[in-house]
């Protein structure tokens, strides 16, 4: 009498294969985004509103062309 024998597949080693990528890429997933999200928030700081004067070193509007406190013309 002959023994029957058994095709196995083997498929532990496989999904073993899948799942960790899939762990890595999810860990590479919430990095990246929490590095965008650290970006966004660098990137909101406002505009500068004021400047110095050149010439008596007081501090001024941007958009001022003639500084309040000295007679000096910005241009």
């Amino acid at each position: 009498m002959r023994s029957a024998v058994a095709a196995t597949v083997n498929c532990g080693a496989s999904i073993k294969t899948v799942i960790s990528s899939l762990i890595v890429a999810l860990v590479t997933f919430l990095l990246i985004r929490a590095l965008n999200r650290l970006r966004r928030e660098e990137e909101k700081v406002p505009a500068e509103t004021t400047k110095e004067c050149l010439y008596c070193l007081s501090m001024i509007p941007v958009q001022a062309t003639r500084c309040a406190y000295c007679p000096s013309e910005l241009g």
